[in-house]
């Protein structure tokens, strides 16, 4: 039986999806929910650590960069971890008992980490849709969880769109029958 389920986030754009599957699998069953999200520093809203090139000769602006840049981080810590309190309140608003946590580092191991300590039944992960050929060369968190978590693993995919001109077509084109003669 399932009585704890970890998502997992990267808010990228198929978080909804993977967010509301494990909602809706945490309403459900009665599971209680953890919003996870492993913070990245190469996301792309992450701010940038300050260069240290030429620093020694200006110690005092070094030490001013790195003060800007660690209240920027933890600025964007905190919007990370209002993001998480979001889903998880939207979850407690559908029934759903769920909390959130946030941390830094290698999403794979630290998600497989989470689902051990947390003692999850089941890991919901977003796939990106590589193909195997980035997978090879970019790694991908889905595919180590699903080989790593102490507990079952759900990767949700990206939906397909159809296109309109298709699904049009198939609906409007009448289907020949031809019949065999005897």
């Amino acid at each position: 039986m399932v009585h704890r389920i970890l998502v997992a986030l990267d808010h990228s754009k198929r978080d909804d999806d993977v967010y509301g599957k494990g909602r809706e699998l945490a309403q459900a069953l009665n599971a209680e929910l953890l919003v996870l999200h492993v913070l990245d520093f190469h996301e792309t809203d992450c701010p940038p650590l300050p260069s240290s090139v030429g620093m020694e000769y200006a110690p005092d602006v070094y030490h001013e960069a790195m003060a800007l840049y660690w209240k920027q981080e933890r600025d964007y810590e905190q919007r990370q971890l209002n993001l998480l309190q979001g889903r998880a309140d939207s979850a407690i608003a559908n029934g759903v008992a769920a909390s959130v946590s946030l941390t830094k580092g290698a999403a794979g191991p630290l998600i497989c980490r989470q689902a051990k300590v947390w003692n999850a039944d089941l890991v919901l992960v977003g796939s990106r849709g590589r193909s195997s050929l980035q997978e090879i060369l970019l790694g991908s968190v889905s595919q180590y969880v699903n080989h790593h978590a102490p507990c079952s693993v759900l990767i949700v995919h990206p939906q397909t769109e159809v296109p309109e001109e298709k699904t049009k077509t198939a609906q409007t084109e009448p289907v020949a029958v031809h019949a065999a003669s005897a």
